[in-house]
C-alpha cells in the first residue's frame, strides 16, 4: 500500500510535488461540472486502488426519451495518490497534440483560460482558478473538443434507461460528450462533462434541461361540463372556450447555452374551433409581481387559418429567453399562455370531438449555433409530447306530426328554444326551392305541394313552376330586438338542431301548421354527457321520457286540426241546431196547414 508518508520518504522530485500541489488546488476549486462543465474530484478510500474504474452516467430527467450516446475522452492523465489526487500530469491519450502549439493557443484565449499557456503544466495551473459551472470552463471544454482524436470510449443510454456505464483503465481528467439520435422526442444534450477519475469508481449526473408543456380548458361560456383535469368539455355553437397552456421558463443556469435559446409553442385548433379576436394570447410569468410579456418584443404571434385547421405559433425572443433562463429571478418560474376560441358551425358531433393540441419545440444542444429563432428540421431540437383537449357537441332531430296520425309530418310549424348558453343553434332542414328544370314537386294554391303534375283540367289549382327539396343548414341566433331564438321546421316536417352542449332546453311552439291550432305546451329537453371514458356517452330526455332512438329523434304531437276540436259547452251546440231546425220546419208546416184551412172556409 502506497501512502503519502511513503511518497515523502522516497523523496519525490520537486516537479512531482509541484504537480501534486497544483492538482490539489484544482480539486479544492472544481467540483461537479456538467452543462457548464462540472469537475469533481472523486475522493475514495484511503488506499490506492488499481484500475479499471467505472464511470456511471445517470440520467437527470426521466422524461428524456431519446437514445443517448456518450463519448468519453481522456483529456489529462497522471498518477494517483492514496488521497485520490493526481500528479505527474500530462496530456491524455485522446487529445491530439501533434500540433501542441495550436492546442495551447486555443486554450489561452481571453474567453477560455485567459492566460498564455506554454505547456500542459500551464494549462493545469490555469484550470485551478476556474469556478465550477463557469463560462470559461465551458469554453475550455469547447476549445479542447476541437483537438480530440476520433477514437474514444463509448457508452449508450437507451431511451427508457436511467443510467449506463463506461470503464476506463487509468486515472485522469475525463470529458464526456453527449449526443442524441433524434429530435422528435422530449430530449436534450448535456453539455460536456468533466470528471477526475483517480482511485475509485465515480458517478456523473447529467444536467440537461427538458421543458414541459400542458394544455387545459380553464373555463367556458358553460363551464359545468369541464372535466376535473381540464382535458374535456361539452359546448354549444357560439360558446367561448378559454384555454390555458402551462410551461416554465427553462432553467439554463450552468447549462452551457450561449447567445440564444429557441423556445417555440405550436398550437393547432381543429376546424370546429375559431380563434377569438386578432390580439396575441396573454402570456405571464409567475414572478412577484407577475411579469406580463409583450407581443412584438418578448415574443411574436402568428395565426394561419388558410387551411382546414387554424395553426398558431408563438416564437419567444431567443435572446431574451436565454437571459431569463440564466437569471435566478426567472429560471424555473411557471409561465402561462391564455387565449379564447369559439365553437363554430363546422364542429363535428362524432366521438372524435373537436381537439385543440399544443406542443413545445426548443433548443436542446448547447453547442449548436441556431440560424434562426425557430429550429429548422435539420437542427438539433427537442419536442414535448402533444398536449390535447377535446370539446364535444351533439344534435337532436325534431319531427312535427299530426296528433291523430303520427305518420303524417306537418310543415310550417315555428318554435322558440331557450336554454342556449350562447343564444345560437345550428338548424338543418329540407326547404322547397323553385327549380323548373330539376324540380319534381308542384305547389298548390292552398300552400301544399304534390308530386302530381297538372293535367290541363285542374291547372287553376296550381301555382306556376316546379320545386325541389334542398337541405339547408343555418345558424339561428338573436337578431335585432329578439330575445329568444326561434326556428321553422322543414317543409317535410323535420328539423335537426345541432351543435348543442349538455344542458336543459325549453321548446315551445309559436306558430301552428296551416289548418291546425297552436299548442301552448312547453317541452323540456335535457341533454347530459358522461366524459369519464375514452368516448362521450350522451343521454337525452324529452318531457321526462328517455330518448333512445338512434339517431336521436323526438316527435312533437300537440296539434289537432280545427275540425277535430270540440266546441266549448259540455255536449256541444250541435244538438240545439238540430232541434231548432226541427222546430222551424214544424212551424212552417203548421203555418201552411192553417192557411189552407182558412182558404177552404
Amino acid at each position: 500500500m502506497i501512502t503519502t508518508e511513503v511518497i515523502k520518504k522516497n523523496e519525490i522530485n520537486k516537479l512531482k510535488r509541484k504537480g501534486t500541489k497544483k492538482m490539489t488546488k484544482i480539486m479544492k476549486k472544481i467540483t461537479s461540472v456538467f452543462i457548464a462543465f462540472v469537475m469533481i474530484m472523486a475522493m475514495g478510500a484511503s488506499a490506492f486502488a488499481a484500475g479499471p474504474y467505472t464511470i456511471t452516467i445517470k440520467k437527470k430527467d426521466t422524461s428524456d426519451k431519446s437514445v443517448h450516446k456518450y463519448e468519453v475522452y481522456q483529456i489529462l492523465k497522471g498518477e494517483s495518490t492514496d488521497a485520490g489526487q493526481l500528479h505527474s500530469i500530462d496530456w491524455g491519450d485522446h487529445v491530439d497534440v501533434s500540433d501542441e502549439s495550436a492546442v495551447l493557443a486555443a486554450l489561452s484565449g481571453a474567453t477560455v483560460l485567459n492566460t498564455t499557456c506554454s505547456n500542459v503544466e500551464d494549462v493545469v495551473e490555469a484550470l485551478k482558478d476556474l469556478e465550477s459551472n463557469s463560462a470559461p470552463l465551458d469554453n475550455f471544454a469547447s476549445a479542447i473538443s476541437d483537438f480530440l482524436k476520433t477514437t474514444s470510449l463509448t457508452a449508450t443510454l437507451a431511451a427508457n434507461a436511467s443510467s449506463t456505464t463506461v470503464s476506463v483503465t487509468e486515472p485522469g481528467y475525463y470529458m464526456v460528450k453527449d449526443t442524441i439520435t433524434d429530435n422528435d422526442n422530449p430530449s436534450a444534450v448535456s453539455k460536456f462533462m468533466l470528471k477526475v477519475v483517480s482511485n475509485t469508481n465515480i458517478d456523473i449526473d447529467t444536467k440537461e434541461e427538458i421543458p414541459t408543456l400542458d394544455k387545459v380548458i380553464e373555463s367556458a361560456t358553460d363551464s359545468t361540463s369541464i372535466t376535473a383535469d381540464g382535458k374535456k368539455n361539452t359546448a354549444s355553437v357560439g360558446d367561448d372556450i378559454n384555454y390555458k397552456i402551462t410551461t416554465k421558463v427553462p432553467n439554463l443556469i450552468g447549462k452551457g447555452y450561449k447567445d440564444k435559446y429557441c423556445f417555440v409553442v405550436n398550437d393547432e385548433l381543429s376546424a370546429g374551433l375559431t380563434y377569438k379576436g386578432t390580439a396575441a394570447p396573454t402570456i405571464t410569468i409567475a414572478t412577484s409581481p407577475v411579469t406580463t410579456l409583450v407581443a412584438g418584443t418578448d415574443f411574436t404571434f402568428d395565426k394561419d387559418d388558410s387551411g382546414s385547421t387554424t395553426k398558431l405559433q408563438i416564437v419567444f425572443n431567443p435572446v431574451k429567453m436565454l437571459e431569463k433562463g440564466t437569471s435566478a429571478a426567472f429560471a424555473g418560474k411557471e409561465m402561462t399562455i391564455k387565449y379564447t376560441a369559439i365553437l363554430n358551425e363546422d364542429a363535428v358531433m362524432t366521438d372524435a370531438g373537436n381537439p385543440n393540441t399544443a406542443e413545445l419545440v426548443y433548443s436542446n444542444n448547447p453547442y449548436q449555433t441556431y440560424a434562426g429563432d425557430v429550429p429548422s428540421p435539420s437542427e438539433p431540437h427537442g419536442q414535448t409530447p402533444e398536449s390535447k383537449t377535446i370539446t364535444y357537441t351533439t344534435e337532436v332531430e325534431l319531427d312535427k306530426v299530426d296528433a291523430n296520425n303520427t305518420s303524417k309530418r306537418l310543415a310550417g310549424a315555428e318554435f322558440q328554444i331557450t336554454g342556449l348558453s350562447s343564444k345560437q343553434v345550428v338548424t338543418t332542414a329540407q326547404r322547397l326551392e323553385r327549380d323548373d328544370d330539376a324540380g319534381t314537386l308542384y305547389k298548390l294554391k292552398d300552400g301544399s305541394y304534390t308530386s302530381e303534375a297538372p293535367d290541363g283540367t285542374n291547372n287553376g289549382k296550381y301555382e306556376d313552376g316546379k320545386y325541389k327539396l334542398v337541405e339547408k343548414t343555418e345558424i339561428e341566433k338573436l337578431e335585432g330586438s329578439q330575445t329568444i331564438v326561434d326556428f321553422v321546421v322543414g317543409d317535410d316536417g323535420i328539423i335537426n338542431l345541432s351543435r348543442l352542449g349538455a344542458g336543459t332546453y325549453t321548446i315551445k311552439e309559436t306558430k301552428a301548421p296551416t289548418g291546425y291550432v297552436m299548442s301552448n305546451t312547453e317541452h323540456t329537453l335535457v341533454i347530459d354527457c358522461d366524459l369519464s371514458g375514452t368516448a362521450p356517452v350522451w343521454t337525452y330526455t324529452f318531457d321526462g321520457d328517455d330518448i333512445t332512438a338512434t339517431p336521436i329523434s323526438i316527435m312533437i304531437v300537440d296539434n289537432m286540426k280545427v275540425s277535430d276540436l270540440p266546441i266549448t259547452g259540455g255536449i256541444g251546440t250541435t244538438i240545439f241546431y238540430i232541434a231548432g231546425s226541427v222546430l222551424i220546419l214544424a212551424g212552417v208546416t203548421l203555418l201552411i196547414a192553417k192557411k189552407r184551412k182558412i182558404n177552404e172556409v
